[in-house]
Formats: structure tokens, C-alpha cells, sequence
């Protein structure tokens, strides 16, 4: 029988090993899955990038990957650990002495994603995955709470939590600016995100708003601020994740309008509504 080469051997011991294991059914499984290949193959994947050159052993794994799994499932998969992990970390549950040494022996995923530079192949899933935890932020500290400002504690919070989150996914490399870039880039366009997803709240909460003012004069304030940020962005900060869905990035005074009209002709302009009602909301919007 002819000997398989290393690019070979390696293909079918993937195989064997994901054919012969139970169906992965989320991320833990599928790093796991992932982690326990590359820990069990070392001397053939060095092989591979003895033969093939250096980088060849991770180029031509994402193939073997990609042979078995479908994207989308990845997709998901990725997506999933980022929330997990995520949650774990700002949790308290990954502690200082994991941050400081090799975290992809707490968690395989890490290495994995930067191993197989899957941190910039799917970056649009990984933003995506932020976004969803932002705006959950941005709706837990700021839903019915019109009498503060947030946008700076939500600032804070995005550079001292979502910032050093980053750093797990893009690892510093001393001899690469890459990842600092990469994550400066990120939190300049989930800092939009922020403004993004507080104006739709904010427009979902304009009869309140109205009713509650003067008392609620920071948030108007804040949503005029917002405004004014979206404003000078194009929209194309959008990132689209393949396979999936996403936020839409675009929000214009237009559409807080179009919400504003169909809120009052919703809560205010039906026959229950009193005429008194109806002129103490109108003079307060004024």
C-alpha cells in the first residue's frame, strides 16, 4: 500500500478522528474536537510545514475543517464561544493568573481562532458577537433610566471590558502592531455601535420621554449628542457576517420621527385618550 505524505496522513486522521467522534453540538465540543487533533498530531503537522513551508500546517487544517463542517455551522460555533466566553470572563470566572498565562490551555478556542487566523477571516462574526452584548449592555443600564447621562460610563465600560476582551482574541505579538490596530479598530466601531443602539432605544421610549420631561432633559441631551455621532458616520462600519445576520448600522433623525408617529398614534390619537391628554403631550413636546 502507498504511504501517504504528511498533508495526506494528516487529512485522514482528521477524518478518522471526526468521523469516529459524536456530533459536535456547540463550541466547547467543536474546540475541543479541534484541540484534541492538533495536541495528538504535532509531528505531523510540523511535517506538513517542513514540506510545504512554514504556515503550511494551519493553511491546509482549515481546509481538512472546512471538508467536514459546514460554514455556517462554524459560523455559529464561533459565534456561540464568543458569548460564552465572554460571559465567563467578565463573570470573574477566567482569574488573573489564566489572563497571564497561555490562555488557550484555560479555553482552546483562543488558540485556535488566532492559531488559524480565524480572528481576521471572521472578524465580521466576532463584531457581530459584541454587538449582541452591547446593546444588552446599553439596554440593562439605560432602559427607563431617562435622568442620566450614560454615554460616558458606557465608553468606560467598552475600553476596560470589551477592550481587554480583545485581548484574548488578538494576542500581542511584540513584533506586530496588527493586533493592537485590529483591536482599536473594533472598539472605534462598536464605540458607533453604542450611539447606534442607544437612539433606537431612546426612539422606542419617546412618549415616556416626553411625559417625564423636564426630568428626563439629560436623555434628550444625550440622544441629540448621539445623533450628532451618527451623523458623521456612513453606515459602512456595518459588518456583514457570512452566514448569518446582523444590526442595521444606519439610523437618521427621519426614523426617530417615523417611530415618534406611530408611538403617539398608537398611545395617544384613539378614543380613549382625553382631550387634556392629548394637549399636555403636545404642549410637553413642544
Amino acid at each position: 500500500m502507498m504511504s501517504l505524505n504528511p498533508f495526506g496522513l494528516c487529512r485522514k486522521q482528521f477524518r478518522d478522528l471526526v468521523l469516529s467522534s459524536p456530533r459536535c453540538s456547540n463550541a466547547t465540543e467543536f474546540f475541543a474536537l479541534l484541540q484534541h487533533f492538533i495536541s495528538h498530531n504535532m509531528p505531523i503537522l510540523g511535517d506538513i510545514d517542513e514540506a510545504f513551508g512554514p504556515g503550511s500546517s494551519n493553511f491546509h487544517f482549515n481546509g481538512f475543517i472546512f471538508e467536514l463542517f459546514n460554514e455556517k455551522k462554524i459560523i455559529l460555533f464561533l459565534n456561540d464561544f464568543i458569548l460564552r466566553e465572554y460571559e465567563k470572563w467578565s463573570s470573574g470566572e477566567l482569574d488573573s493568573d489564566s489572563l497571564a498565562g497561555d490562555i488557550s490551555m484555560v479555553a482552546p478556542g483562543y488558540g485556535i481562532i488566532n492559531g488559524l487566523a480565524w480572528n481576521d477571516t471572521y472578524k465580521g462574526v466576532i463584531v457581530h458577537a459584541l454587538e449582541v452584548i452591547v446593546n444588552k449592555r446599553v439596554i440593562e443600564q439605560c432602559k427607563d433610566n431617562y435622568e442620566e447621562y450614560h454615554l460616558a460610563s458606557l465608553s468606560h465600560w467598552l475600553t476596560n471590558q470589551i477592550g481587554v476582551f480583545l485581548g484574548l482574541i488578538y494576542p500581542h505579538d511584540k513584533n506586530s502592531c496588527s493586533s493592537k490596530t485590529n483591536i482599536n479598530r473594533i472598539l472605534l466601531s462598536l464605540s458607533e455601535f453604542i450611539c447606534l443602539s442607544l437612539a433606537k432605544l431612546r426612539s422606542s421610549e419617546m412618549f415616556e420621554v416626553i411625559t417625564e420631561y423636564p426630568d428626563s432633559l439629560p436623555a434628550i441631551l444625550e440622544l441629540k449628542e448621539v445623533f450628532g455621532v451618527l451623523s458623521n458616520t456612513s453606515g459602512t462600519q456595518s459588518t456583514s457576517v457570512p452566514g448569518g445576520g446582523r444590526f442595521s448600522h444606519t439610523y437618521t433623525t427621519k426614523d426617530l420621527g417615523n417611530a415618534l408617529r406611530h408611538i403617539l398614534n398608537r398611545r395617544l390619537l384613539h378614543p380613549g385618550a382625553s382631550t387634556v391628554q392629548i394637549l399636555d403631550v403636545y404642549v410637553t413636546m413642544i
